[in-house]
């Protein structure tokens, strides 16, 4: 199936799914040497460098579209060969376009970016050939060249790589019946119809149970004949001719085949051939709606003369509907949905259900047991560990603030060096037609960032500045998302990037209003001696006595809890005097700390580490948004609300670690509330009292 779809790569838009499901077959890795993991990390790389579909601009006009080099294979192998080459602080001029270095290609992993390359060089051979018509012997010949190129068969593909190599070469037959040029389509096609007909030979009463086709000629007596797939959709089959078959336009004439008729004979031949038992089976109901499905109309036509000449022993005196409707409940078995239904492993009502019901399947039988078994949550062990984990004498600020985002990810991180990843990603075949959600954010920050980097922002002729302002910030943020691949095509990106340029805008005018000067931001080094442990980090952010953060999204409980742990190690510190306030700036509200006494600083801080120490041994019960939400309103409902999430914005309780230790926060309604007010309440107080 992967040399076919090889073969039909001129019909292909060269999608990233499609050219990755050809780089997952085995053979095609063994060919190039990739392993499993180097398989991830391209297709990793491939996604996030911007690949979508289109080997370059020109391959694009096949399908009557602009010639756009975004976004097509060219694009980002570019991107790729360029992280590898240089550094990728800035954009890099090419022949036509600017070049955004990719920058996650380190070291020996260029390796498996230069078997993707040469992967790719095979591919791009591959698609010149589909796009040529030649003759069937240069068809034939390049064919095989390719399927050696592309292919490292093991001893259990051997027996497919021989049928294709034999089947291609006896296309070599028709050369010398056609010389001239064929069309890729028609090499295809009887290339399939080839690869059909070998399957077909295969052993014909190998052993007591026989799988085949429908064939003529092929009526041997069975004790028992099995037809499966009656669907209507499905038999008779349907014959579609092929585009250039020009024989479909001549009228029918008595005589010629009628893949219909011949449908109806091997039916009758089947009938004939069963002596004891005939079974029939088709698709009784749709998997969308559960709406009733006719079967084949041999297999109505069937069943409608049964109705006619038949009937159940001792019916004869019914009425004709009634007589029809009871043998045709009698002859019909309808099948449960899944198979591990309980209905098919209940031997005690063998009077309300045929004996064709029943299942020897163990695996479904465990099943269904497992089911039938009230459902109960296997809680998480919330007591301390008998062995406690070795704690050092020093402490990163970063670490602390990181494991108070989501102590129960921090615990397993800690503990037991590991984490819950999340799934595959899914490979997208789009390119961008618009900023979602998690990319407005991202293109937000880095136009704040960029923003207070140059000092854009004046405050003597306000408006003019604010208008050239917007025009330069798009500018070259426009050129760093195009050449990255992340913005729309046209215009089209021109006009996503404006309001996000305005918003941005006005949230950088509030940084530099707050920082009262247009000063880079200082960065302090922290040693704070503890107990038992000193607290080592670096704030930065800091504009003269003032500490400002900023995010370009909506104030979280997280974001305030950083806010407050670097404001803290700001306080204690001896050597920072004359500190005004704390600022957390986002696109919802401006949230400010007052300064703390640096005894109460040290104090909170102690009980902060106190708190870390203990969640390295047991399971802390604290989640930064449904905590505030207590300490807040001390309402459980609205906590427990906050803890779940709804339909549009999930809550705490979905994230993946989180959800093993605590599927339900009203088991641990008490540790959660006591810890909650403990680290919290200060927080709100000192809020409240700015």
């Amino acid at each position: 199936s992967s040399f076919l779809a090889l073969m039909k790569l001129h019909q292909s838009r060269l999608t990233l799914s499609e050219v990755l499901s050809l780089l997952e077959v085995p053979a095609v890795q063994r060919k190039f040497a990739i392993d499993p993991q180097e398989f991830e990390l391209l297709q990793h790389w491939l996604t996030d460098a911007g690949v979508r579909w289109g080997w370059n601009e020109q391959d694009k006009q096949r399908w009557d579209l602009p010639a756009e080099k975004q976004n097509t294979w060219v694009f980002g192998l570019q991107r790729l060969l360029a992280g590898y080459a240089m550094a990728s602080t800035e954009l890099y001029k090419g022949h036509q376009e600017l070049i955004s270095a990719y920058a996650d290609i380190e070291g020996q992993q260029a390796v498996a970016l230069g078997k993707c390359y040469q992967f790719t060089s095979a591919l791009l051979k591959v698609l010149a050939f589909c796009q040529q018509s030649q003759g069937i012997h240069q068809k034939v010949e390049q064919s095989l060249e390719l399927l050696s190129q592309l292919y490292d068969a093991d001893e259990t593909e051997q027996s497919d790589m021989l049928i294709l190599r034999e089947t291609l070469e006896k296309m070599l037959v028709h050369s010398q019946q056609y010389s001239d040029e064929i069309d890729q389509d028609v090499f295809v096609s009887e290339l399939q119809q080839n690869i059909q007909e070998t399957g077909v030979g295969q052993r014909f009463l190998a052993g007591y149970v026989n799988f085949c086709t429908l064939m003529p000629m092929r009526s041997i007596p069975f004790k028992m004949v099995c037809l499966l797939g009656m669907n209507d959709s499905d038999y008779p089959r349907q014959s579609v001719p092929m585009g250039f078959d020009l024989m479909r336009l001549a009228p029918a004439k008595r005589g010629d085949r009628s893949r219909r008729l011949d449908d109806r004979y091997l039916f009758l031949e089947a009938l004939l051939s069963a002596r004891e038992q005939l079974y029939f089976s088709y698709q009784g109901f749709s998997q969308k709606d559960n709406s009733p499905m006719a079967p084949s109309i041999l297999l109505s036509e069937l069943m409608e003369y049964c109705q006619q000449g038949f009937c159940l022993s001792g019916e004869l005196g019914l009425q004709v509907e009634d007589t029809e409707n009871n043998l045709l409940a009698h002859l019909t078995v309808k099948h449960k949905l899944q198979p591990f239904n309980q209905a098919y492993f209940d031997t005690t009502d063998t009077h309300n259900q045929p004996r064709s019901y029943l299942s020897f399947s163990q695996k479904q039988q465990s099943i269904a047991e497992q089911l039938q078994q009230p459902s109960q949550a296997l809680m998480f062990n919330s007591a301390p560990l008998t062995q406690s984990l070795e704690q050092t004498n020093q402490l990163e600020l970063e670490t602390l603030i990181q494991f108070f985002q989501n102590p129960a990810k921090a615990f397993f991180m800690q503990r037991w060096q590991t984490r819950f990843y999340p799934l595959g990603q899914q490979n997208s075949d789009e390119e961008p037609f618009a900023f979602d959600g998690l990319d407005r954010y991202k293109i937000n920050q880095r136009l704040v960032q960029h923003a207070l980097d140059l000092n854009l922002i004046n405050s003597s002729d306000a408006e003019t500045v604010q208008l050239n302002q917007q025009q330069n910030l798009s500018t070259e943020l426009l050129n760093e998302l195009r050449a990255e691949g992340k913005l729309p095509t046209g215009q089209t990106g021109e006009l996503a990037l404006r309001p996000l340029t305005k918003q941005s805008t006005v949230l950088a005018q509030q940084i530099i209003q707050l920082s009262q000067s247009l000063n880079a931001s200082q960065s302090v080094d922290i040693e704070l001696p503890m107990d038992d442990i000193t607290l080592l980090g670096r704030v930065s952010n800091l504009y003269g006595q003032d500490l400002i953060l900023w995010r370009t999204g909506k104030l979280r409980a997280k974001d305030r809890i950083a806010l407050y742990l670097q404001w803290l190690c700001l306080c204690a510190d001896s050597s920072k005097t004359g500190l005004h306030q704390a600022h957390f700036i986002s696109v919802d509200k401006l949230y400010s700390l007052p300064v703390v006494e640096k005894q109460d600083a040290l104090q909170q801080l102690n009980l902060w580490i106190k708190h870390w120490q203990r969640g390295g041994d047991q399971i802390l019960h604290f989640y930064p948004e449904a905590a505030w939400q207590w300490v807040t309103s001390q309402d459980i409902d609205k906590t427990l609300t906050t803890f779940i999430g709804n339909d549009f914005a999930p809550g705490e309780g979905s994230e993946a670690h989180i959800q093993r230790v605590c599927p339900d926060l009203a088991e641990h309604v008490e540790n959660f509330t006591q810890l909650a007010e403990t680290l919290l309440v200060p927080l709100v107080a000192l809020g409240e009292a700015k």
